[in-house]
């Protein structure tokens, strides 16, 4: 399976899962997700190979990470790498992620576009 494929991530001696997963979905970004659920979605993700995991504290104003938090709790540190972003603290930043107009809602429109949603 694809997932399970390795990657070395450049000039390090990381090794990673080619397909990512992506926690913004697990605070609602997009629909609502109930908590335990968002729990489940990482450890399935895990037991399948997926060892890359992208967060940032903008999603929901941090809950992805205190999700994704205790979906790791017990998990070997080894067996995940994370990935974040950071933004610039401003007027824009404390907006809505999901506001009309918003960097959230123009990245939805693309992902429908793209027929990724």
């Amino acid at each position: 399976m694809e997932w399970q494929v390795k990657a070395r991530v450049d000039r390090t001696s990381l090794e990673v899962s080619r397909v990512r997963l992506g926690t913004a979905p697990l605070c609602g970004f997009g629909a609502p997700l109930p908590a335990e659920q968002s729990v489940e979605v990482v450890r399935e993700a895990l037991g399948r190979g997926i060892s890359l995991i992208d967060t940032a504290p903008l999603y929901s104003g941090g809950e992805s990470e205190r999700r994704l938090g205790a979906a790791l709790a017990g998990t070997p540190r080894h067996s995940y790498v994370l990935s974040t972003k950071g933004r610039a603290r401003n007027k824009i930043a404390h907006s809505s992620y999901t506001e009309p107009g918003s960097q959230g809602e123009r990245g939805r429109g693309r992902a429908e576009e793209q027929g990724w949603s």
